[in-house]
């Protein structure tokens, strides 16, 4: 529809609901009844994505993250541990300085709590 593309919420608004002295209240196609109640059903959420501070707000980025993690476990084949998994993730997505300092951070983390105390032993 025109008001659509031109992203104009009033006309879209006289479009969807004709006043009976309009010329086309009964002049709108039969096939067209369906999708002109479909967009009476959503005209508010419509109408809100023509609003100028918040054009250019989709759920694009996120499925394309979404669809990225898809990948990665397609392609390999099952981890054996969910660190490594997120390790992989975050090196995807070009946060590798953090996923390199993470695991090294876990490797000291580990020695820490393994290694036995220095200094004398008093018995």
């Amino acid at each position: 529809m025109f008001s659509i593309q031109r992203q104009d919420a009033e006309l879209l608004h006289q479009n969807i609901y004709p006043d009976k002295n309009d010329p086309q209240y009964d002049n709108f196609p039969k096939e067209m009844n369906r999708a002109k109640l479909t967009l009476r059903r959503h005209y508010h959420e419509i109408a809100n994505n023509f609003i100028e501070n918040y054009r250019g707000f989709t759920n694009g980025p996120v499925e394309g993250c979404n669809n990225k993690i898809k990948v990665i476990k397609r392609t390999a084949y099952g981890f054996r541990n969910f660190t490594n998994f997120r390790l992989r993730i975050l090196v995807a997505f070009s946060i590798s300085f953090y996923s390199i300092n993470y695991k090294s951070n876990l490797k000291l983390q580990n020695k820490k709590t393994t290694n036995p105390p220095e200094g004398k032993l008093v018995a």
